[in-house]
């Protein structure tokens, strides 16, 4: 049974490595396309624009996952190290930005003037992140924060929106590892 799952890791290993070649390359030419294109588009011309920004980024972002499996697998302490976070997070959340231009998802994000260096496994920060950033397209915010702030004793990120939040029967599960909710479907809005 061990093999078989070690099997099964490894095709979802295999599957994501190929995978993110040809998504980045898609990624690329929408990126360029989105920014040749011109202000005075048909409206319909923009919200398809707008639904292939949405559709890619959670597309992006399942890639992602599949090839974190093993990171809920392996122990991760060996993973940390000490990080510039501030720089980290701003090529993270100009990335992120970079997928909606000229569509009606806002990308907006606070970060420290100065630098902060931190001892984190910054992997594992940044696919909380893209995670958190997706959940908010999923469910259909239009604007999204994120914010880094820190006091004197610790770091505070948080990626806020104006999306309808999580009922609160819903809040004990939100945590658990490849929990879905089945209204979160990306074509819901």
């Amino acid at each position: 049974q061990q093999d078989d799952r070690q099997e099964q890791i490894q095709s979802l290993l295999s599957a994501a490595k190929q995978l993110r070649g040809p998504l980045a390359g898609v990624i690329s030419s929408m990126t360029s396309l989105m920014q040749n294109q011109n202000n005075t588009q048909d409206p319909d011309d923009a919200k398809q624009w707008q639904q292939m920004s949405k559709n890619i980024f959670v597309l992006q972002r399942s890639v992602r996952n599949m090839a974190d499996l093993p990171l809920f697998l392996d122990d991760r302490s060996a993973k940390k190290e000490t990080v510039e976070i501030v720089s980290r997070l701003k090529e993270l959340c100009e990335n992120i930005q970079s997928c909606f231009l000229n569509s009606e998802i806002r990308i907006t994000y606070t970060l420290p003037d100065e630098p902060i260096y931190t001892f984190i496994d910054i992997e594992l920060v940044e696919r909380a992140v893209y995670n958190m950033v997706s959940n908010s397209i999923k469910a259909g915010s239009k604007n999204i924060q994120i914010k880094l702030s820190n006091t004197r004793d610790a770091l505070h990120l948080t990626v806020s929106d104006d999306g309808c939040g999580i009922a609160n029967e819903e809040k004990s599960e939100i945590l658990s590892k490849f929990k879905e909710h089945p209204q979160w479907n990306i074509n819901s809005n």
